[in-house]
């Protein structure tokens, strides 16, 4: 059995490569290395024989390059071929093949030098860091349907908490379209929402010019027939039609519906800016004026809705609204004309509850006014009078049922008397 004493003394001896001797006199090699070439050159004379040759190769080189330069200002390339030739001689006659010997890494030290490739490879990395980073800050995060809403309403209310005594302006774009054969239809809608009286004005300009819009039904669809009609449509699918872009207005016909799908992708505007759509699919079946589809864009920058497009479903095929916001203030009252909302009906006084001698009356008990609550909120249902309409249901007093609020018109309110007045308690 050979000891391991014996099988060192089997070893061929070590010698440093021609690349280690290199790096050696270029001061380049790590310190742990450099001892170990320097040790083994005080014992080695082969070894320092070839230090001696690359020493007399790089002074040849050199001066060389030196001569070459003064007449060429050119890069001397043949002096640095017969100077690789002789690196490979020399490497050969040591027994040992070269790293230069690979025509990969030849041609790479041809094209950079190693310090070069080295900076560049860095610059390379760091270019491409930065640029992830600004592609990273620049795409907006995605975000899912419930926290798209919730930011649009928060960005709107903080639009109107900022200014006293506000009054929202909006102009939009109205544009119809049908699956039938027919031209694009488009009415130019202009809305002022008074949201500390609950006060609301609308005027339309369209082919038969610029006017202001009655709130007698008839009126409007006379005045402007593809307004009315998408009105009675935002109303008929949970939808507020004096806030048409308004999320919450979004919200509730969202959860008055089944989903087939739903999703938030990025786009953007006509003008480039970025922005994020909301698309919301429901699922069939789907009666007489429902809303199939319904798509809600803001813009990236502060979550302000800027268009908003439903289809509807038409016995003759399906419809297409498109609303397009071209304008949008949040104005101080004061700064509007006095007249600004003095055309509109006189809001109703608050409808009375019905006027019975309580003391006549026996106390109801807690079974009965819930049937009774039941029963007005149904009537209120039945007249689309849940539907933005400023009223309210409260218990007074006497702990009976009164329905408070104001009614648009005197006709409005009669109707509201009829159908509450047979209701008990």
């Amino acid at each position: 059995m050979v000891s391991i004493r014996h099988r060192s003394l089997l070893r061929p001896p070590w010698h440093p490569f021609t690349e280690d001797l290199l790096l050696w006199l270029d001061g380049e090699i790590k310190a742990k290395s450099h001892n170990k070439v320097e040790e083994h050159l005080k014992v080695c004379w082969s070894c320092r024989m070839k230090r001696q040759k690359i020493e007399c190769l790089i002074s040849d080189f050199m001066e060389h390059r030196k001569v070459q330069r003064a007449v060429s200002p050119g890069f001397p390339s043949l002096g640095t071929a017969r100077f690789r030739a002789r690196l490979e001689q020399l490497e050969l006659e040591g027994g040992k093949g070269s790293i230069f010997s690979n025509p990969i890494i030849s041609l790479a030290r041809e094209v950079f030098p190693l310090r070069f490739s080295l900076r560049l490879a860095v610059c390379l990395l760091l270019c491409c860091l930065i640029l992830l980073s600004l592609i990273r800050l620049s795409s907006v995060p995605p975000v899912s349907a419930k926290e798209f809403l919730r930011r649009t309403e928060y960005a709107e209310i903080q639009a109107i908490r900022q200014v006293p005594a506000p009054v929202v302006y909006q102009q939009l774009q109205v544009r119809r379209y049908s699956s039938a054969p027919e031209q694009e239809q488009l009415e130019v809608w202009e809305i002022w929402n008074d949201a500390s009286h609950n006060r609301f004005k609308q005027r339309v300009e369209n082919a038969n010019g610029l006017r202001v819009i009655s709130a007698e039904t008839h009126d409007r669809a006379l005045q402007a027939p593809i307004l009315a009609e998408l009105e009675q449509i935002l109303q008929a699918n949970h939808m507020d039609r004096r806030k048409p872009l308004s999320p919450a207005s979004y919200q509730a016909w969202r959860d008055s519906i089944r989903f087939e799908s739903e999703k938030v992708a990025e786009t953007k505007l006509a003008k480039g800016d970025r922005a994020l759509e909301l698309k919301t699919v429901a699922a069939g079946p789907f009666a007489p004026r429902a809303i199939i589809q319904a798509e809600l864009v803001v813009r990236a920058q502060d979550w302000h809705p800027v268009k908003q497009s439903v289809k509807v479903n038409e016995e003759n095929g399906v419809r297409d609204y498109q609303l397009t916001e071209t304008a949008f203030k949040v104005l101080t009252l004061n700064t509007l004309t006095s007249t600004i909302f003095a055309d509109l009906t006189p809001p109703s006084p608050a409808i009375p509850p019905q006027t019975r001698s309580v003391s006549s009356l026996p106390s109801p008990n807690p079974t009965e006014l819930l049937t009774a609550e039941i029963e007005v909120c149904y009537a209120l249902h039945r007249l689309k009078a849940c539907l933005g309409e400023p009223l309210e249901l409260v218990r007074g007093s006497s702990g009976r049922i009164e329905v408070q609020g104001l009614a648009e018109t005197e006709q409005r309110k009669e109707e509201l008397v009829t159908a509450l007045q047979g209701i008990p308690l």
